[in-house]
């Protein structure tokens, strides 16, 4: 018996393709941001902590990951999705109680983007159930 070829669903390319080039390129502006010599951008560099540029590099690479492995159909996808949604939630959970919100969080695109990303988090479960990741 042969074995049979599972197609990638058309929405596993638009998701896996558009998050994992927003992931790619917020590692790419970033090191951009923090090699920069211009001034603007060196007093934002200083007003942020190295644990908070840190932690958007981390939160970047996971969502790639996690992104390349939705593409090649692997279930580690939903764990690496997973790690993804739960860091990114406490990272924001601890901007919003801080005493004074970083200038560049928004609770309100927080929130949008979690909700998303537990809509693509269902997806993933469902194609995992359906034992189209491997």
């Amino acid at each position: 018996m042969e074995p049979v070829e599972i197609t990638r669903p058309k929405l596993v390319w638009v998701i896996s393709v558009i998050v994992g080039l927003m992931a790619a390129s917020q590692l790419v502006i970033l090191s951009f941001a923090l090699s920069s010599s211009n001034t603007g951008v060196r007093n934002m560099i200083a007003s942020v902590s190295a644990f908070d540029w840190l932690t958007l590099y981390v939160l970047a690479a996971i969502l790639l990951t996690s992104m390349v492995f939705l593409f090649r159909l692997r279930s580690r996808a939903v764990s690496w999705f997973a790690v993804y949604i739960g860091l990114a939630s406490w990272a924001a959970w601890g901007y919003a109680v801080a005493p004074r919100n970083p200038p560049y969080f928004d609770e309100l695109v927080s929130l949008g983007g979690l909700i998303v990303a537990l809509a693509v988090f269902g997806y993933m479960l469902r194609l995992r159930k359906r034992k189209v990741l491997r």
